[in-house]
């Protein structure tokens, strides 16, 4: 990866920083994509592989021109990595108009807006890679929203390979792991504190997802355990959340 350049949206969340580390350290260069220019600032201090910013907010109308200009300021790119992400843990019923569409922009619609202006800026057989979610491939009670726009994620990213065959298509369906995300998903620290003994270390996630870019793998499922009872439950789905009802509902508040 010695000299490739990459763009990562959602920079400044856990995951981000730890992608940006791994590229570094395998010699890759980096254009963040953020909307807080005081963090961009500190990781540009932090790590000397990032090269430019895009300061942008995936919850509001992008500005195509601005970001052809920045993206025209470099030669083509080798990848981009959908990292950002919105949810709440809350009933249907409580999430706002605002809250739902916010969801649906950050994770899907304005992702693939700007998927479609960075794809003319992509070398051949550059990567593109979703972070979608092991939410997306499960019924999940008290994150609807946010398991239904990363399961179009998938669903999306799918078709795009058979697409694109000239483009390395990869997904990646984590499971919980220490993030900001969290915070605001549920300020009460609830299903933090229930997750915390089965969350993914975010520094080997991100070695992985780098690791599969270089093996040009199309989907990497974490925690193993997780994806193989998912393998289960696609074949009796109701039949398992009546069995494991308390389960399903871990984001119950």
């Amino acid at each position: 990866m010695l000299g490739k350049h990459y763009i990562i949206t959602g920079a400044t969340g856990s995951l981000g920083e730890s992608l940006i580390r791994s590229l570094n350290e395998c010699g890759a260069f980096v254009t963040i994509v953020v909307r807080n220019e005081e963090k961009a600032t500190l990781l540009q201090n932090k790590y000397a592989n990032i090269i430019d910013v895009i300061l942008l907010d995936l919850n509001s109308e992008i500005n195509h021109k601005y970001v052809r200009d920045k993206l025209s300021e470099h030669a083509k790119f080798d990848g981009i990595i959908n990292n950002a992400g919105l949810g709440y843990f809350k009933s249907n019923e409580q999430h706002s108009n605002a809250e739902i569409k916010d969801i649906y922009n950050t994770n899907l619609v304005n992702l693939i807006e700007l998927l479609n202006i960075v794809l003319p800026f992509l070398n051949r057989h550059a990567s593109v890679v979703n972070i979608a979610s092991i939410s997306g491939k499960v019924t999940t009670p008290y994150g609807s929203h946010y398991a239904a726009s990363k399961a179009a994620l998938i669903s999306f990213t799918n078709s795009l390979r058979l697409e694109r065959e000239d483009l390395h298509i990869l997904t990646i369906n984590p499971g919980p792991f220490k993030s900001e995300f969290h915070t605001k998903a549920d300020p009460s620290g609830t299903f933090q504190r229930l997750t915390e003994q089965i969350q993914l270390d975010v520094n080997d996630l991100g070695d992985q997802i780098v690791k599969g870019i270089i093996k040009k793998k199309i989907e990497i499922n974490e925690p193993k355990w997780m994806d193989l009872g998912l393998r289960f439950y696609q074949l009796a789905p109701r039949t398992i959340e009546k069995l494991f009802k308390k389960s399903f509902l871990s984001k119950k508040l």
